[in-house]
């Protein structure tokens, strides 16, 4: 009998796992999605959905939270206090957008206007400070130029990558386009001259 309580768990968390899986892919289609649609693409009931999620609105609080572990995740597996500055740099950036892609709605400013700022900006700076001590070690190491702050360089990406996010979803560039050029444009504005 005691493995019962243990398989409810591992029921509900599969649950969940599928819930969001599907809105972040049924909300990608469509932002004005219901509940109803997104229990039918997780394969669930809605009493099961709505047990999981009272309202869409905490679903959505859901998916962001999980959106930013995934890239806090992804960062993190990229290694970027490994190897040349470069290449780490623009692993950062492959993992970034491997992740914005699977939750490119809610890189949508009109999908974001729900999510109070306080809560935005909590997640950016914690996946802001990686990324600002990669470029620091870059600048210490002389291999990037120490004229731009690292928090120019942070605020510099998070405009590029919605941009290049853009393309990849509409199919004007694939993943691996969009990160090489990411990628280059930053470097070009960082390296070292002469």
């Amino acid at each position: 009998m005691p493995a019962a309580p243990e398989r409810r768990r591992a029921d509900a968390q599969r649950n969940t796992r599928l819930i969001l899986e599907a809105a972040a892919s049924v909300l990608a289609r469509d932002a004005s999605a219901g509940m109803t649609e997104i229990a039918t693409a997780a394969g669930l009931g809605r009493a099961t959905l709505y047990r999981h999620f009272a309202a869409r609105e905490e679903l959505i609080d859901a998916l962001h939270a999980q959106a930013f572990a995934d890239v806090s995740a992804a960062i993190a597996a990229s290694r970027p206090d490994d190897g040349p500055v470069p290449d780490a740099l623009a692993r950062v950036v492959g993992a970034l957008l491997s992740v914005a892609v699977r939750y490119h709605i809610l890189f949508d400013e009109s999908f974001l206007q729900g999510t109070p700022p306080s809560r935005q900006e909590e997640h950016r700076a914690r996946l802001a400070e990686p990324i600002e001590r990669l470029v620091e070690r870059g600048q210490r190491d002389g291999e990037l130029s120490a004229a731009a702050p690292a928090s120019w360089v942070v605020a510099a990406l998070s405009s590029l990558l919605p941009a290049a996010l853009r393309l990849v979803v509409a199919g004007e560039l694939t993943r691996e386009q969009a990160r090489r050029l990411v990628a280059g444009t930053l470097l070009d504005g960082l390296r070292t001259r002469g």
